[in-house]
């Protein structure tokens, strides 16, 4: 939510939205706007939130896993600027990686730790200079090696991290 609140505020004024997800129990830890949202779609509370800082803005929702619909993913990010995928799940993001270096769209990938004491924030280039990509990371285990954070049981586990927004932007 911060992320759209930052993006709306400094100007941009196109965003595709893909969340599946409610606000729940889990989520009311670091949800800054209150109780007031318990149950709600994230992508309409973004929506809210966006449009109180930008009115210019114009915002499409998606209600569904971006990862089970990658075609329509695909489509609704060919004219973005950037894609800043905020999902903690490793598989989900290794899927928007495949979709942004497939159509060539820069990404910043973000999330916070399940302590929520940090969180990791990096950016690919989906251009011509060779840099890694999301996959090349995370074929370097770092992602994998922080065991206070319960990622390496969690993976053996098959448990899935609930996905948090990705967004696609233009201006």
């Amino acid at each position: 939510m911060q992320i759209c609140k930052e993006l709306a505020a400094a100007g941009i004024e196109q965003f595709e939205l893909f969340d599946p997800g409610r606000i729940d129990r889990q989520a009311m830890a670091h949800h800054f706007r209150g109780w007031k949202d318990f149950g709600r779609y994230k992508t309409a509370i973004a929506q809210e939130i966006i449009l109180s800082f930008n009115r210019a803005a114009n915002i499409a929702t998606y209600v569904f896993n971006f990862d089970e619909n990658l075609v329509e993913f695909k489509q609704a990010c060919q004219h973005a600027d950037i894609i800043v995928c905020a999902t903690e799940d490793n598989t989900s993001r290794v899927k928007v990686n495949s979709v942004a270096l497939l159509l060539g769209k820069t990404t910043i990938f973000v999330r916070m730790l399940r302590s929520q004491v940090g969180g990791e924030i990096f950016r690919v280039r989906a251009d011509n200079t060779n840099a890694p990509c999301f996959g090349c990371l995370l074929c370097t285990g770092r992602f994998f090696q922080d065991a206070e954070e319960g990622m390496l049981e969690t993976q053996k586990s098959g448990f899935q991290y609930e996905l948090a927004p990705v967004i696609s932007y233009s201006t």
